[in-house]
């Protein structure tokens, strides 16, 4: 029995999508458009920095499995690391990174993190190409946007019978962007993406697990991979998003292929950006934990830091006599992805809403250090979490919570603090700034052991990526300073 994958069209939505990104120039994009791309771009470099082989035990897992000294040449910057990679174990370590403690960047209406797997195959091409910022900055946006234009017109059907989507996603965009990189025509893109197609992989049911961090990664390197077939000329469908989309989905579960190209206006040469719809993790952890970290947080001001707090004199630590339940209204998918009520491990944490919660609570903020296995195993968190239940509401979104906080007052009695987040930091409603980005990307810069000279260097040579003339000076900043060791 054969499976029919005609396309029934006289169009090639695929070539549509590759002729408007292989004729795109920087001048073309606006203003914003592009301050979003370098908002994206340090965002990610930021939390590859901070879960560096040199930082997290699962990458140094995998940088030893994969043996990268092994290899030569290494033309290529490791983030956190002074050894150098291969172009390609590069792009899968620094893919890995960025995205390992779901740090990462956010686009809410698909639920990919766009920019770790097409910013990683470009750094490294463009770094031992000795390419220019601008040059990243083009083939960057041009990758983000073919990789959430296919999960626009996939919708989320694929997502909820369990496919991961930013790894499906993940190396289409990574070709795309490669095959800017190497200025590809139309049709060496789509071919690119044709080979992109019988490379994409990915399933939900590894969530929680240390191969997770391995797909974004493996996107890179696969996309990178595409791009040289399709620039040595290896054959490949020019059908292909239009093909892919309909093995994996139906329209039934909202896929509309027709998406792949109705953001285009192909007369005016414009387009509606997907990617000024990104969001950034102000927290590293599943974004639907975001705001019962907020309200942690608001808690924590409530009940520990204003001189009229009905605790008087009480400190976080005594919480434990403090606070009797804990009640938090949620949306229902908070409890699916992220209902984890005593985690352990690093990778239990970060789908841990009760522990979220708490460390706000407890801490007033949600950090690495507050999603270390340390902080997780700590009694008072334990015993605290373990007084967390969550109510399933359909009518909470995603970015919302209603926090009640049952607690002995001052004067013996029982009272219930009830405290609301609308609109979770991080969300589009409620985004953050380019300043509290670079208060983020310094953290997590210093737990890569970034030194304070290239922190501050390498903040602002992002934001003037266009100025540029060649990245490789650019990406020795991201290596550890003087006095570090890997």
């Amino acid at each position: 029995m054969s499976l029919d994958l005609s396309i029934n069209s006289s169009r090639d939505l695929t070539l549509e999508l590759c002729t408007f990104f292989s004729n795109l120039t920087l001048s073309d994009l606006p203003a914003d458009l592009i301050q979003m791309a370098k908002a994206s771009i340090l965002n990610s470099m930021g939390c590859g920095l901070s879960s560096s082989p040199s930082s997290l035990p699962a990458a140094a897992k995998l940088y030893k499995a994969i043996d990268p000294l092994s290899k030569t040449p290494r033309q290529a910057t490791v983030l956190g690391m002074h050894e150098r990679a291969t172009l390609d174990d590069a792009a899968l370590l620094n893919g890995m990174s960025m995205t390992a403690r779901f740090y990462d960047d956010t686009h809410l209406a698909t639920l990919v993190h766009p920019s770790g797997p097409p910013l990683a195959a470009i750094l490294a091409y463009a770094e031992v190409n000795g390419l220019s910022g601008q040059d990243v900055l083009l083939s960057f946006i041009v990758g983000v946007e073919t990789g959430l234009s296919i999960a626009h017109a996939l919708g989320l059907g694929p997502y909820k019978r369990g496919w991961h989507m930013t790894s499906i996603v993940g190396s289409f965009a990574a070709a795309a962007a490669v095959a800017k990189l190497m200025r590809l025509d139309a049709q060496g893109m789509a071919t690119a993406l044709g080979h992109a197609s019988s490379m994409t992989s990915g399933s939900r049911n590894v969530f929680a697990t240390d191969t997770l961090i391995m797909h974004a990664g493996r996107t890179a390197q696969n996309g990178i991979l595409a791009a040289r077939l399709g620039r040595e000329g290896f054959g490949s469908t020019t059908h292909a998003i239009e093909k892919w989309i309909k093995l994996i989905s139906s329209t039934d579960e909202g896929t509309d292929v027709s998406r792949i190209a109705e953001l285009l206006d192909a007369e005016k040469g414009e387009r509606c950006w997907l990617i000024m719809e990104n969001a950034f993790k102000p927290y590293p952890c599943g974004i639907v934990i975001h705001p019962l970290i907020d309200a942690g947080i608001e808690a924590h001001k409530y009940f520990f830091k204003d001189g009229q707090s009905p605790l008087r004199n009480k400190k976080s630590e005594d919480a434990l006599e403090t606070f009797t339940k804990i009640e938090a209204t949620v949306t229902p998918m908070t409890i699916r992805l992220c209902g984890v009520q005593q985690p352990k491990k690093f990778m239990d944490i970060i789908f841990s809403s009760h522990h979220g919660l708490i460390v706000g609570l407890i801490y007033g903020k949600g950090g690495i250090r507050e999603y270390s296995e340390s902080v997780a195993n700590d009694a008072l968190i334990v015993g605290l979490r373990d007084r967390v239940t969550l109510v399933p509401d359909e009518a909470v979104e995603d970015d919302q919570t209603w926090v009640k906080f049952w607690y002995v007052a001052a004067d013996g009695t029982e009272q219930v603090k009830e405290i609301r987040v609308e609109h979770a930091l991080g969300s589009l409603k409620n985004p953050m700034t380019d300043e509290q980005l670079n208060a983020k990307y310094t953290d997590q810069a210093a737990e890569g052991r970034l030194n304070e000279g290239d922190i501050r260097k390498s903040i602002a040579q992002c934001w003037a990526m266009d100025e540029i003339p060649n990245v490789q000076p650019f990406m020795r900043l991201l290596v550890p300073g003087p006095g570090s060791s890997s």
